[in-house]
């Protein structure tokens, strides 16, 4: 007979996307991974049909799938929307998963349970112009050899590479937390800072502001050494 609902469902974090909430809800259900699952479950694994497929989930879990659309990415042909964020697909990491070595672990401590399923993805992490953690200052970590899929599969890759990532956890560099990686996380998930001067800007144009004073400010202090 074919599975009406899952018995077991991880409880909602706030700030996650809804391909994280998908790879919990595979690993706290002891599934190897998000494609198994669809598999077990006679579900389509292709990109296309990822709307469908995690409405069927969510409500085979007993949740709302519109509690996510806000931590969740939107294409269109040439941007991706995060919420009410725009900004350019190249930049967005739509198949692998990335992740802060140290977030993940201080989850993996902090939880119960099967050791994927105590983590999650969280929405900044899916966006390269954030370079490093906001809360740890670490570079940001990328699920490397793994095959690619129709969406992340955090809780898979952290399963299988648990010690791996612990390792690098231990070795990260960690620095105070980059101010335009604060700034970025906190636009992202509306939460105003004191630059509230640059929030009537999009968020792309913000980086291309602060990309230019950089470069701006690099070459004055060239001339000025040759000078």
């Amino acid at each position: 007979m074919k599975m009406q609902r899952f018995e077991i469902v991880p409880p909602l974090r706030e700030y996650e996307t809804s391909d994280s909430f998908v790879s919990r809800l595979a690993a706290l259900n002891q599934i190897a991974s998000v494609v198994d699952m669809c598999r077990l479950l006679g579900e389509s694994s292709e990109r296309a049909n990822v709307g469908p497929r995690f409405r069927r989930f969510a409500k085979m879990a007993g949740v709302d799938p519109t509690r996510f659309e806000k931590h969740t990415l939107k294409f269109t042909r040439f941007h991706a929307l995060i919420g009410d964020h725009r900004i350019k697909t190249a930049e967005v990491f739509k198949s692998q998963s990335r992740f802060c070595p140290k977030c993940v672990i201080e989850d993996v401590n902090a939880g119960n349970g099967p050791i994927g399923a105590r983590t999650f993805q969280r929405m900044w992490w899916l966006w390269a112009e954030i370079e490093r953690c906001p809360d740890h200052g670490c570079k940001m970590a990328l699920a490397e050899g793994e095959p690619r899929s129709f969406a992340p599969d955090l809780c898979s890759y952290v399963t299988r590479h648990h010690e791996k990532i612990a390792t690098m956890a231990s070795k990260a560099d960690t620095f105070a937390a980059h101010p335009m990686d604060i700034y970025l996380r906190e636009r992202m998930i509306d939460r105003s800072m004191p630059t509230d001067m640059l929030d009537e800007l999009p968020v792309a144009y913000v980086v291309r502001l602060c990309e230019a004073v950089g470069r701006a400010a690099l070459s004055n202090t060239d001339r000025n050494r040759h000078s």
